[in-house]
């Protein structure tokens, strides 16, 4: 779809926009949403940083799904359940490193499509605006870390196993 074909109906449609921030909810005004630039490269950066986002999400699903159906069957400490618990635990760490810089560049691509930033140090009420991208989640590296220990637990757990099962 052409880029002027949206821009045309946003000028054109009565859109209500609202922008989430931690807790607090903003309702923009018809001003901002008339200066509304659509941008197709834009938008694609924002579904590929979206896509990239819920593949990770969707890895760990499938290993805790994978995980949880080894423990149904009754294959507790094994090697294959140990290294899925460790990929689990790296997922969720990269995600720690990421998740504040894959928020803040959807806030930025968003009050960039809005010019946001602009109309309000327009008003003269703040001064400017920035975005800190780099930031690490430090419950999600924590998490890491223990579901990363619970694989080696798991790990040793298999190699006394192995064992066991050699000398009976």
């Amino acid at each position: 779809m052409p880029e002027n074909s949206v821009n045309n109906f946003l000028e054109q449609g009565n859109i209500t926009a609202f922008i989430h921030l931690e807790g607090i909810q903003i309702e923009l005004a018809d001003k901002v949403m008339e200066n509304i630039q659509y941008t197709k490269m834009s938008v694609v950066k924002l579904l590929l940083t979206a896509t990239i986002y819920i593949g990770l999400l969707l890895f760990i699903v499938v290993q805790v799904r994978n995980l949880l159906s080894n423990l149904s069957k009754g294959i507790i400490f094994s090697e294959k359940n140990s290294r899925k618990i460790e990929w689990i635990a790296y997922t969720v760490v990269v995600l720690s490193l990421t998740v504040d810089t894959f928020r803040t560049y959807i806030a930025y691509t968003v009050t960039e499509q809005i010019q946001l930033g602009e109309l309000l140090v327009g008003t003269g009420l703040i001064k400017e605006i920035s975005f800190q991208f780099p930031g690490i989640n430090w419950t999600l590296l924590l998490c890491g870390f223990v579901i990363w220990t619970i694989a080696r637990v798991f790990r040793y757990g298999a190699f006394l196993q192995d064992e066991y099962d050699a000398t009976a």
